[in-house]
């Protein structure tokens, strides 16, 4: 089962805006790599980045420049298909809801007395995702529309939806707009592999490597599980990754390099 555009798709400027930024810093990063020396390029990234990478070599610099330059390509390819998937996510979840509260500014609306995000089940968290809402709303640097909220609220915002809470007072319905998940997947799984990639990605935004285990040994595993995370999730949400992350993904190519080192 594949799905067509959904609403957002005219007013994805910021979102499209922020995964290219993202593309060409990493970009620059790789280019860097090709025209240092080991000696500049640590000091421009710092003796303690780079010396992960040199001791995974072995002590070899130009295979360490190399490791380095292929985890950056690696983050690059994953932060673009990541990107993918939570767009798709959140324009799933805004007409789920549209459709569900019946309510085309759900979100803004959802804000108010009556909304549901101020229930009292969030008196404790000082009513967080309401917060959130109206923090992006004021923020906003053009006149406000409910696509251009929808884009400014962060991943965390739209995963935090599968909570046990906002899940609660949403309906109970949510987990429904991954239509091709396995009968009886729960919310609750559902929320675990939600945030098991929302903490991925903000490893990769935050130039973290992605090619080692915990001994600082060249490992993928860690890479390669959130992959097959990413895959399952996108097909449960209705989509064939093949096509939706045509041109984007090249993590398979980038592995095979790696292992070579």
């Amino acid at each position: 089962m594949t799905k067509s555009g959904t609403t957002g798709n005219n007013n994805s400027n910021i979102e499209h805006f922020i995964i290219k930024s993202k593309y060409f810093y990493y970009k620059i990063i790789i280019l860097l790599c090709s025209q240092m020396s080991y000696n500049t390029f640590e000091r421009a990234l710092s003796q303690p980045r780079i010396e992960r990478f040199l001791t995974a070599c072995k002590g070899n610099k130009r295979k360490a420049l190399r490791l380095y330059r292929l985890n950056v390509r690696l983050s690059q390819s994953f932060y673009s298909i990541i990107g993918i998937f939570e767009i798709s996510l959140r324009n799933a979840i805004d007409n789920h809801y549209k459709s569900t509260l019946t309510d085309k500014e759900w979100l803004i609306n959802s804000t108010g007395p009556a909304g549901i995000f101020s229930d009292a089940v969030f008196t404790s968290g000082r009513f967080e995702t309401r917060r959130k809402i109206r923090t992006a709303k004021k923020d906003l640097l053009r006149p406000y529309t409910h696509d251009r909220l929808v884009a400014a609220l962060s991943f965390g915002f739209w995963v935090k939806l599968f909570d046990r809470l906002q899940f609660r007072v949403g309906g109970k319905t949510l987990h429904q707009v991954f239509s091709s998940r396995p009968t009886g997947t729960s919310q609750k799984s559902i929320y675990k592999y939600l945030c098991k990639l929302r903490n991925f990605r903000n490893r990769i935004a935050h130039y973290e490597p992605i090619c080692f285990n915990h001994l600082h040994e060249k490992d993928l595993t860690y890479a390669e599980s959130h992959y097959e995370l990413l895959l399952k999730m996108t097909i449960w949400l209705g989509y064939n990754p093949k096509v939706l992350f045509r041109k984007l993904n090249r993590v398979k190519r980038i592995y095979k390099k790696i292992r070579r080192i």
